[in-house]
């Protein structure tokens, strides 16, 4: 099985799709940094921020597709999940555990890529807090960084669990092979929005709602609500980490309840006390 991608780089760089999405990239960072400029009113706060999130999320995908391109499929299930990862670790926790060609990798295989995943996400989560806080980043991004340095001790210990790899079979990577998918991009915006609308109405209507809500909806996309909260974050009068808390804790439920319902059966014990070890490993580090 060849090593390389089945569309080389250097074939992009004779279409006009790589160009033009970089030129757009290159737009809406242009775009972001002007608004936040021109723009000094309050209300167009929310505005500002979501251009930027814009730039952000389409700058993970440009760089995405180029690593996938310089490191090509030699370790395809683990370059999926942690490319994927950045674009939804959900989704690569549904595709890799519910798959039939998993039974072409090891249970290690799966269990690294599915922690890759999550290391993905949390590390996407630490970029958008530095990239949208104005201030008081690193306590904020700390729950992330606890949870983060937990699961990679727990991918040392897949990585020397013994079990050799089962000859792998050429697995539907996660990311197209174009530079940006700017639908999943604008999704990912309007998701963000109406995040931001639901989550503003909810707590005028029921201030008491507001945890119950952003745990709710962490449990689907803990990017977007996180991107939400740290917007947001000068309307809230509480302890930010608590809500970063409760996110990370929406996010490692859904991860258990998807490994739990994974027909590979080997992964379901070990990935789930990875999962909910390294977050009760960052919320006891927070409190003592």
């Amino acid at each position: 099985m060849s090593d390389t991608h089945p569309t080389p780089l250097r074939s992009h760089f004779k279409g006009k799709e790589l160009w033009l999405d970089t030129a757009a990239l290159l737009i809406v960072w242009l775009l972001s940094i002007a608004l936040n400029r021109l723009l000094t009113n309050p209300t167009h706060f929310y505005i500002i921020k979501l251009v930027q999130i814009t730039a952000l999320m389409a700058s993970i995908e440009y760089i995405g597709f180029f690593a996938l391109h310089v490191f090509g499929k030699s370790r395809g299930l683990l370059i999926q999940g942690l490319l994927g990862g950045f674009i939804s670790s959900t989704m690569i926790f549904i595709q890799i555990g519910s798959q039939e060609k998993t039974h072409y990798y090891s249970t290690q295989e799966i269990a690294r890529s599915l922690i890759l995943a999550t290391l993905a996400m949390l590390s996407l989560g630490v970029v958008i807090i530095w990239t949208i806080a104005d201030h008081n980043w690193l306590t904020l991004s700390m729950p992330f960084l606890l949870q983060a340095f937990a699961l990679t001790v727990s991918l040392f210990f897949f990585s020397h669990s013994g079990e050799k790899p089962k000859r792998s079979a050429a697995s539907s990577l996660v990311i197209p092979d174009d530079p940006i998918v700017w639908r999943n991009v604008v999704k990912f915006t309007f998701f963000l929005a109406l995040i931001l609308m639901g989550v503003k109405a909810l707590t005028k209507l029921l201030p008491e709602s507001y945890f119950v809500s952003t745990f709710v909806i962490a449990l689907f996309e803990s990017h977007a609500v996180l991107a939400a909260f740290i917007t947001g974050i000068k309307d809230y009068s509480g302890n930010p980490q608590i809500v970063v808390c409760l996110i990370l804790l929406g996010n490692v439920v859904s991860k258990v309840f998807l490994t739990l319902k994974s027909p590979v059966k080997a992964i379901k014990l070990s990935v789930s006390l990875a999962l909910l070890g390294s977050f009760l490993f960052s919320l006891l580090a927070l409190l003592f």
